[in-house]
């Protein structure tokens, strides 16, 4: 009898679980605000640097004025965008147009890769980036390179230990 009872509250606790609303990936997220962008910066810095409560409070306010003007920024690029718009209008055709807007609102989802997606940039998943490339799997230095047509790999260098008779 215990073990149905036990059993029943693991079902009602998973469900319960289960039935709390999670974000979805396809469901755009919303941006977060000037003030959060600002503490996730100041955040993220305290944690690098080190910072003491008075120094993140300084740095947070320093964020908080960089989000602001990052913001109004975007919000200037994007009335140009939209009166660019408005005069592209005037000039093209309709399907001219309608092939523009096509074009501009694919441009924003047009993005680099994210800097740890390795395999993007022919690195191993488990390499460091170092500032070179991860060596190839199977070779014990980096990848090969063809000097062939180096005239460096022409010189010759002389091994002979010097006496101090030759030099006399």
């Amino acid at each position: 009898m215990k073990k149905y009872l036990v059993m029943v509250a693991l079902t009602l606790a998973i469900g319960a679980a289960q039935a709390q609303e999670q974000p979805r990936q396809g469901e755009p997220k919303e941006p977060p605000t000037v003030e959060e962008m600002a503490r996730m910066q100041a955040d993220r810095m305290k944690r690098q640097l080190l910072l003491g409560d008075d120094q993140y409070d300084r740095v947070y306010k320093l964020c908080l004025k960089q989000a602001e003007a990052r913001q109004k920024r975007m919000e200037q690029m994007k009335k140009e965008q939209e009166e660019m718009s408005q005069q592209m209008k005037g000039v093209l055709n309709e399907m001219q147009y309608e092939r523009y807007e096509q074009l501009q609102s694919g441009k924003m989802h047009r993005r680099m890769p994210a800097r740890n997606d390795r395999r993007m940039w022919g690195m191993r998943p488990g390499a460091q980036r170092d500032g070179g490339m991860a060596p190839a799997p199977g070779r014990s230095k980096g990848p090969a390179i063809d000097i062939k047509g180096d005239p460096r790999r022409n010189m010759t260098i002389d091994r002979t230990p010097a006496t101090a008779a030759e030099e006399e």
